[in-house]
């Protein structure tokens, strides 16, 4: 620290006379994430793209979360639940671009979206639960794009429970008791 302190303190004090050149170096260096220009949206075009990924682990991303109008969902060798119901969504149209790989991805929609699945599989399973209601018509739209190799790629449309499958089964083990 002792040898970044006049820098430091040309960052905080910019009329400080200091050695121009490293300390515009080491200025550079820590702005560089920055965005080159301010935002006039409040900073929702910084949310234009997300990433979320699974690698060997088990992922969930849900709650109320600000979802990127293109949001690139990665799955490999792990399970990636995205639940977009209660996410803001920033757009009326959102691009979601899968990469699945031996993995398993869940992404749960709105009611009223409409979904397009314009991606491909190999040795994979994709598949859109629940019925879209034609009088939702206004509902986001959400394009679901990218590849799933050796994996299992799942949308449910509204609030999912991973045991409504099993629910006429279990009505049926109570009914015959």
């Amino acid at each position: 620290m002792g040898r970044h302190a006049p820098c430091l303190a040309s960052l905080v004090f910019p009329r400080a006379e200091l050695s121009g050149r490293i300390c515009l170096g080491f200025r550079n260096a820590i702005t560089r994430d920055l965005p080159a220009d301010d935002t006039a949206d409040g900073g929702l075009r910084l949310a234009g793209q997300n990433h979320v990924a699974a690698r060997f682990s088990k992922v969930i991303r849900s709650g109320r979360w600000v979802a990127g109008r293109h949001t690139r969902l990665t799955a490999r060798f792990g399970a990636l639940i995205v639940n977009l119901t209660d996410a803001v969504l920033p757009g009326r149209e959102i691009t979601l671009e899968i990469d699945a790989f031996c993995g398993k991805l869940i992404v749960i929609v709105p009611e009223g979206a409409r979904v397009v699945d314009e991606g491909g599989a190999l040795f994979a399973k994709r598949a859109i639960y629940g019925r879209g209601d034609p009088a939702d018509a206004d509902g986001p739209l959400i394009r679901i794009v990218g590849d799933a190799r050796f994996a299992k790629v799942a949308v449910h449309r509204g609030r999912f429970d991973p045991a409504a499958p099993w629910q006429h089964w279990m009505q049926q083990e109570a009914a015959a008791r």
